[in-house]
């Protein structure tokens, strides 16, 4: 697998945590803070569980190994619901600004997409 700078593990971490604030903040909107925190779990559960063995990204433990094309779609469907859920609660700043570090991030690990993408199991 091969090696991601700490910086953009720094960057991947801010993201994570601003997507996970996104989607604490749209729930939160629709059902309140129970509602919020029930999200979060439910998607910080999916982002912990299902991972690639060896993934540079995560610890490298897997709990539930799946396939790297299964952990891209987790990654983008929780980064984009945190997008989505700024948009939701009209911060349209906010929103384009965690789109853009997720590009750059994508962009500066490409070898680690190349890596999940090539991980069949």
């Amino acid at each position: 697998a091969p090696k991601i700078p700490p910086t953009q593990l720094a960057l991947r971490f801010g993201i994570e945590l601003a997507a996970f604030f996104g989607i604490g903040a749209a729930a939160s909107r629709w059902g309140g803070h129970v509602v919020a925190a029930a999200a979060i779990a439910v998607f910080g559960l999916v982002w912990s569980i299902f991972n690639v063995k060896g993934d540079p990204s995560r610890s490298g433990r897997a709990p539930v190994v799946v396939p790297g094309a299964v952990r891209l779609l987790v990654e983008l469907l929780t980064l984009g619901s945190g997008v989505a859920g700024f948009l939701v609660t009209r911060q349209l700043a906010v929103a384009l600004s965690l789109s853009g570090c997720i590009v750059v991030h994508y962009l500066a690990t490409h070898a680690r997409i190349a890596w999940l993408v090539q991980q069949h199991r």
